[in-house]
């Protein structure tokens, strides 16, 4: 058990031969958590990404300052 658990780690310690892999591996993971955020947030109402919030309408606040 021991042996399989430092094999596992001697695994993760070793760079992969192509860093494009890599690369293309956490780019899709962090796609997937954006687009699993973003369906989230459209659940609830809130806007979910940048091209979202940049559609909702702008709230002045009562106690703004005068331009």
């Amino acid at each position: 058990m021991a042996e399989d658990d430092a094999n596992k780690k001697d695994d993760l310690l070793v760079p992969p031969d192509s860093g494009h892999e890599r690369d293309k591996d956490l780019a899709g993971v962090v796609n997937e958590l954006e687009e699993r955020i973003t369906d989230e947030r459209r659940a609830a109402g809130a806007p979910g990404n940048a091209d979202d919030r940049a559609k909702t309408e702008q709230v002045e606040s009562e106690d703004q300052a005068p331009e």
